[in-house]
C-alpha cells in the first residue's frame, strides 16, 4: 500500500454521506427490537438491536430486505444466542432492558445509549460533534463513492479522561486514543498515524467499561479521538453494519466476553 495520506472518514470529497435521522416504527424481536429508521435524505434503513447476553449487545444496520448473514467464521456458536429482555416505549424513547443494562433509543433525532441501572452512561452514539461549519462527525449511517460503493460508519462519544486499547502488537503508545488505525481481518497491512499494523481482530476496549467488536472481514478504519478529540468513529467497507458492544467492570471481563464471541 502506498504512503499517500487518506481522507478522514467524514471528509472524503469523493463520497456522499447519509446518516440515520428518525425512527418510523419498531417491533420486538428475540433479545431486543427491530427498527425502521429514515436517513436524513428519507431513505429507509433497518436497524436490529439485540442482547446476546446480559452484558453484550449486537447492532446491525442494513437496507430493508437485504439482511446480512448472522453467522460467519469470525464467530463462535455462542454469538448467535439471545438474552431475555424487556422492551417498552417511554416518553419518546424505546427502552430495551436486560438484567444489568438499559439501552435507550431516542426516536428523533435518532440515537441510542447504554446505561447501567444506576443511570451511569456507558456508551452513547455521537450526534453532537459540531462546529461553525456543521457536523464534524456523522451519526450512524453510510457513504457512497463515485462508483456507487457503500461504506457504513458509526460514531460514539468519548469522555475527557477515556483511554482506548486494542489487541494488536504495535509501536508507540499503548493508549490508542488520538490514533487512526486501518485493519483487515485477513491479516492485511494497514496504516495509521504512527505505525503499520498487522492485525486480524477488529476490536478495541475502553477504560469506561465497554468494548467494540466489528463483525466484518473487510477493511475497517478506526478513528479513536482523531481528527475529532471528542468522538470515536469507525468505517467498514460493506453495504451493512454489524458490531457487538461488550460491557464489563474490568478489561478482564470485557476480554473474556469477547473471547466467547469471536473465533479470532
Amino acid at each position: 500500500m502506498s504512503g499517500a495520506v487518506e481522507a478522514a472518514i467524514f471528509s472524503d470529497p469523493q463520497r456522499e454521506y447519509c446518516y440515520l435521522s428518525r425512527v418510523q416504527r419498531y417491533r420486538r424481536i428475540p433479545g431486543g427490537a427491530r427498527f425502521s429508521v429514515l436517513t436524513n435524505d428519507d431513505q429507509e434503513m433497518t436497524l436490529d438491536i439485540r442482547f446476546v447476553s446480559t452484558y453484550v449487545v449486537r447492532v446491525r444496520c442494513y437496507r430493508p430486505g437485504r439482511e446480512p448473514p448472522l453467522d460467519s467464521p469470525m464467530l463462535v456458536e455462542g454469538a448467535l444466542r439471545t438474552a431475555e429482555v424487556r422492551v417498552e416505549a417511554v416518553e419518546g424513547k424505546i427502552i430495551i432492558r436486560s438484567d444489568v443494562l438499559e439501552l435507550r433509543v431516542v426516536r428523533r433525532p435518532f440515537h441510542y445509549g447504554v446505561f447501567d441501572f444506576t443511570g451511569r452512561k456507558l456508551f452513547v452514539q455521537q450526534i453532537g460533534d459540531v462546529s461553525d461549519l456543521g457536523l464534524v462527525s456523522l451519526p450512524m449511517g453510510y457513504a457512497r463513492d463515485a462508483n456507487g460503493r457503500i461504506a457504513f460508519h458509526e460514531s460514539f462519544e468519548l469522555q475527557p479522561d477515556e483511554h482506548l486499547f486494542s489487541l494488536e502488537q504495535q509501536r508507540g503508545p499503548v493508549d490508542r486514543r488520538g490514533q487512526r488505525i486501518v485493519v483487515w481481518s485477513d491479516d492485511g497491512i494497514g496504516t495509521n498515524t504512527t505505525n503499520v499494523t498487522h492485525h486480524n481482530t477488529p476490536f478495541f476496549w475502553s477504560s469506561c467499561g465497554y468494548g467494540v467488536f466489528a463483525h466484518h472481514s473487510t477493511r475497517t478504519t478506526w478513528e479513536l479521538g482523531s481528527p475529532s478529540t471528542v468522538t470515536g468513529s469507525f468505517s467498514v467497507e460493506d453495504a451493512y453494519l454489524d458490531y457487538f458492544l461488550i460491557f464489563g467492570g474490568s478489561p478482564k471481563h470485557i476480554l473474556a466476553r469477547h473471547a466467547e464471541l469471536s473465533s479470532k
